[in-house]
């Protein structure tokens, strides 16, 4: 019976301690990065886990009290333990300063219906643009009916329903629209039109500023089907993750600047109500001194992918795409959500460009979220997602 125990535990913890690492230190590589990220945000399986690995353990030193290998199985497991309640208690941390409720059972059984009553019209691959010849497209989700208590009485009905517009991440040179669709869904639920947009991606031939333009000229085609979609054109807001988040921030900022000329030789209306930026880089030069984990992504070398060339061989580029160069009194009412674990683009982002936000006297949010690593919200459920859904709708109810 002991053999069997210590068997178990041993089989437990030895995996489970090294998994229990990734929540607490560096990935060293890429592929270990995605699944510190899988761990961190289903940890409560892995503190399941530990638990099994030390009742075992326990047992068998009870009935074998000088088998120095089990007291080490033992210490493992423990180890586990501790390090998988380190999201658990901070996320419990974080909800009781901001006032919101975690949900245990959405965590381990799945999602619960985010607003009965709503039923969704979901258009794939709508072309938005086609620069030089680049097919452009979107996915379009939106609230077709709302059940009489919610919050609009007929969104078919009515014009004045506000709309998100979402960018994908990827380092600016992968990824692709709607590849968060819980969120998108979840978003057109709450009452609002999203809109999960493309952009060229960068490569050795194509650089900033197209994957700009291609955002500029997702905003101006939304306002231009306003109608169309049921939508204030007066009520929009950018919502981008990682590479997504730094266009979102920088199209929202730089309204001000002359985009783009439109075919009819006007000058299009791009300004938004609100920008979000989940994990977004803000300041571009300073990112690429300070990159992130070498081994896990090449920050020099997908900037220099992304904007043609080094801080020290293309300054005026790296400014110009740099969200913290762009920010005035009109800039628009901002929510940064980061990890402070982040181990691709650092929090101190959001550190920096927070103090330039405050002295232009613009409204900020930010949502730290200490054990969280970059991608955290791809676990739609877990504490992570659950404590950005309830501060990304209040903001997006405060400012639209």
């Amino acid at each position: 019976m002991s053999k069997a125990l210590r068997i178990i535990c041993w089989l437990v913890a030895v995996p489970g301690a090294l998994l229990a690492a990734l929540i607490v230190l560096p990935a060293p590589a890429y592929y270990l990065w995605m699944l510190a990220v899988g761990v961190s945000e289903w940890s409560v399986w892995l503190l399941g886990a530990g638990l099994i690995g030390a009742s075992c353990g326990g047992v068998a030193l009870l009935m074998e009290r000088r088998n120095a290998a089990t007291r080490v199985a033992c210490a493992l497991s423990l180890w586990t333990i501790v390090c998988a309640c380190v999201p658990i208690v901070s996320a419990y941390n974080v909800a009781a300063r901001a006032g919101v409720r975690l949900s245990w059972s959405r965590y381990l059984f799945g999602p619960e219906q985010a607003m009965p009553g709503v039923t969704l019209n979901e258009q794939r691959d709508v072309e938005f643009a086609r620069p030089e010849g680049h097919l452009l497209r979107l996915d379009v989700y939106e609230p077709q009916r709302l059940a009489a208590s919610g919050r609009q009485e007929d969104a078919q009905a009515s014009n004045s329903l506000p709309a998100v517009i979402v960018i994908h991440g990827g380092a600016w040179s992968r990824g692709d629209k709607s590849d968060f669709v819980q969120y998108d869904r979840w978003l057109a639920a709450g009452g609002r039109v999203v809109f999960d947009v493309e952009y060229r991606l960068a490569n050795s031939t194509q650089h900033f500023p197209a994957q700009l333009e291609d955002v500029y000229s997702a905003i101006v085609w939304v306002k231009n089907h306003a109608a169309e979609y049921h939508i204030d054109p007066a009520r929009i807001a950018l919502m981008g993750r990682s590479a997504g988040g730094q266009l979102a921030l920088l199209a929202a900022y730089t309204t001000n600047d002359a985009p783009p000329p439109s075919d009819s030789g006007a000058m299009p209306d791009t300004r938004v109500r609100a920008v979000i930026s989940f994990y977004g880089p803000t300041d571009l030069a300073w990112d690429y001194t300070h990159p992130g984990r070498p081994d896990v992504i090449d920050t020099p070398h997908t900037l220099e992918n992304y904007l043609g060339g080094s801080p020290t061989t293309a300054p005026q580029v790296y400014a110009a795409a740099s969200p913290i160069a762009h920010i005035n009194a009109q800039s628009p009412p901002t929510l940064f959500i980061h990890g402070g674990h982040d181990q691709l683009v650092l929090a101190a982002n959001v550190e920096r460009i927070m103090p330039r936000l405050a002295a232009a006297h613009v409204p900020y949010t930010y949502v730290y979220l200490p054990w969280a690593n970059h991608g955290c919200d791809y676990n739609f459920d877990g504490f992570s997602s659950q404590l950005i859904q309830a501060r990304l709708s209040n903001f997006l109810d405060t400012y639209l």
